[in-house]
């Protein structure tokens, strides 16, 4: 019984995942386009709503991705990103939209990559910024 309630939930809580993933994606592709600072809280909230969603199916590259995420946003609010950072968003933004649907959620070591290069952006976009960003906690691997 309770794997067949894990396997609702999971269903649940991937048709989320991509709905709250595509709104980050449009997000990006406004930002590529030079588009307004006013993308980045509604990809914040979808960001930080998925991240803790994520935990609590424990989904943790899933739940890391989008905190690595957050973390480069909230370090550049007004900031231009340069296209080599887009790319970057958004190549963790399609790994993230993978992971729902994996089993088990894992991606192998893809994803801790993914997040070491999102905390290095963050700490750039910080540090260029005048601010001593640093990033969260760091995840237990086990």
């Amino acid at each position: 019984m309770a794997d067949a309630c894990n396997d609702a939930l999971r269903e649940i809580f991937a048709v989320e995942a991509r709905a709250h993933l595509a709104q980050v994606g449009a997000g990006l592709a406004l930002l590529a386009d030079g588009g307004a600072a006013t993308a980045l809280a509604p990809m914040l909230h979808a960001l930080h709503t998925l991240g803790g969603a994520a935990r609590a199916v424990e989904l943790r590259e899933l739940e890391w991705l989008c905190h690595a995420l957050e973390r480069v946003l909230h370090a550049a609010p007004g900031a231009a990103l340069a296209p080599d950072h887009l790319d970057l968003l958004a190549d963790a933004v399609a790994l993230a939209a993978t992971l729902p649907g994996e089993p088990g959620g894992r991606s192998g070591q893809r994803a801790l990559t993914v997040v070491a290069q999102l905390d290095a952006l963050a700490r750039q976009l910080g540090a260029a910024a005048g601010g001593d960003l640093q990033p969260a906690a760091r995840i237990a691997t086990s």
